[in-house]
């Protein structure tokens, strides 16, 4: 007689799985490379968190990440712990001691930067011909409208009409995307010349100058800009640098915040607010063009 063994609830596919595709997505890698850093697999969690894996977690983060990535991942880490205890793998008191605690001492300045126009050129003129020149040039033009990475590699042929894409973002939220003309111009050129039927991925990666039909990957997203990055000789960027660059470029357009935050796909306006990396410059330009409570006096003084 034998008898079956019920298997141990995975609590990092429970917590990734209720956060939604695109947000899950992103705490599964941040996670897996928390276990990584701890040399742990997915199956030690069955035992639960201590407070000690916790702490090395929290030194091993800092030895590696800047204060922002940090609390990022660590904010996974307390949403790990808070599923083991859910499921039973933790009681309270042991899920409350795990938690691990930090405060940032490093460099409070926001992460990543603004693109100059420059700079985005020379991205461009680093696309390269061919096939793989069409997909460069059309990944650029996706970044440059505002997307996330797993907003991008998601999108489906059916998702672009010719002129505006659809795209589903954080938590079920769905945007419409009025490409300007010359972006349009190239995702239009990419597709003509990838070629293909019925719905399939919007990108895919290029191998030996052929589409291979497979959508490209967030790590491919990045590896791709990377290396247009290096022949363009520009260091340190990032694909998120791109929405960073778009949330200025609308706020400085004149649109206001409500609009900005519907191409950005945020909820919150002080998201919106958080992405934009426009240099001092363009705010004291704006203050100077504000009339001086002096103006138009007769009689200042010299």
């Amino acid at each position: 007689m034998s008898s079956s063994r019920t298997p141990s609830p995975d609590p990092l596919e429970s917590y990734c799985s209720r956060l939604g595709s695109l947000s899950g997505s992103t705490a599964r890698s941040g996670l897996m490379r928390c276990l990584k850093l701890l040399d742990m697999e997915a199956g030690d969690l069955a035992a639960g968190i201590t407070y000690g894996q916790s702490m090395r977690l929290v030194r091993a983060l800092e030895g590696e990440y800047a204060p922002r990535t940090v609390a990022k991942m660590l904010s996974f880490w307390r949403g790990l712990i808070g599923e083991c205890w859910r499921l039973g793998l933790m009681d309270r008191d042991a899920a409350e001691r795990a938690m691990p605690s930090w405060r940032s001492r490093g460099d409070a300045t926001k992460a990543g930067r603004h693109l100059g126009e420059e700079e985005i050129r020379s991205l461009a003129s680093a696309c390269g011909g061919g096939l793989m020149g069409a997909r460069n040039e059309a990944l650029l033009c996706l970044l440059g409208a505002g997307l996330r990475r797993c907003e991008l590699v998601g999108l489906r042929t059916g998702d672009w009409d010719g002129s505006i894409l659809r795209v589903r973002g954080k938590r079920g939220r769905v945007r419409d995307l009025k490409l300007p003309p010359e972006s349009a111009e190239a995702m239009n050129v990419w597709l003509a010349r990838r070629g293909g039927r019925g719905d399939i991925p919007l990108l895919c990666a290029v191998r030996a100058g052929e589409a291979s039909g497979e959508p490209m990957s967030p790590s491919g997203v990045r590896a791709v800009l990377r290396g247009l990055a290096t022949r363009a000789g520009i260091s340190g960027l990032t694909p998120h640098d791109f929405r960073r660059t778009f949330a200025g470029n609308v706020l400085e357009s004149g649109a206001d915040i409500g609009i900005a935050m519907r191409l950005m796909g945020h909820a919150n306006p002080s998201t919106t607010l958080g992405y934009d990396r426009r240099p001092a410059s363009a705010a004291w330009e704006v203050g100077s063009r504000i009339p001086s409570p002096l103006k138009g006096k007769a009689d200042r003084l010299h």
